[in-house]
């Protein structure tokens, strides 16, 4: 009767425990995914002053200019993360063919402000790719752990559910440099 009670007490430790180590990793990945969202919509911003600069030397590229401004409209409506990333990428896609336009234009490739705004980008860019790597990791942590044994009898009674890895591989057509023609 002892030993029963006390495999008991042992299990219920272990249980709230487990449950408390899962709410923390659980939390981990909201919170990074979080961040990726402050990101993504930093980057928006920075591109929508990037596009600005870029019209008021280049008057008849609108056609690229206007797509990346509907993609930030596509963006900001956007009611899940994996739509803003995928729209996030698509302005990605975008703004190679902005720094080509600017590659044409030297007058704009010298400009204090584009220069400020591609640093600040390319910036803001390695910080997405750190933040990225960073997402992956607690949620490879938290999906091991809700799958190891006997934690996973205790996430199936919890509820705890496995959460995606954030996969921003690009298609070939999307690697492609974008060819501009004047």
């Amino acid at each position: 009767m002892d030993i029963l009670l006390g495999i008991a007490l042992i299990v219920i430790i272990y249980a709230i425990y487990s449950y408390n180590m899962l709410v923390e990793l659980r939390e981990r990945v909201r919170n990074s995914l979080a961040q990726i969202d402050v990101i993504l919509r930093k980057r928006v911003d920075l591109v929508t002053n990037l596009v600005n600069t870029v019209k008021g030397y280049v008057k008849h590229e609108r056609e690229t200019l206007n797509q990346i401004i509907e993609l930030r409209t596509k963006f900001l409506n956007s009611q899940s993360l994996q739509d803003r990333i995928d729209t996030s990428n698509m302005i990605t896609q975008a703004l190679k063919s902005v720094f080509a336009i600017a590659e044409a234009y030297p007058d704009l490739k010298a400009n204090q402000n584009f220069l400020v705004l591609k640093q600040e980008l390319s910036k803001l860019e390695q910080e997405l790719a750190a933040t990225r790597m960073s997402y992956n990791d607690v949620v490879q942590k938290y999906n091991t752990a809700i799958k190891i044994f006997p934690n996973n009898l205790f996430a199936i009674v919890f509820g705890f559910r496995e959460e995606s890895y954030l996969n921003l591989s690009l298609t070939e057509e999307e690697r492609k440099v974008p060819k501009v023609e004047f």
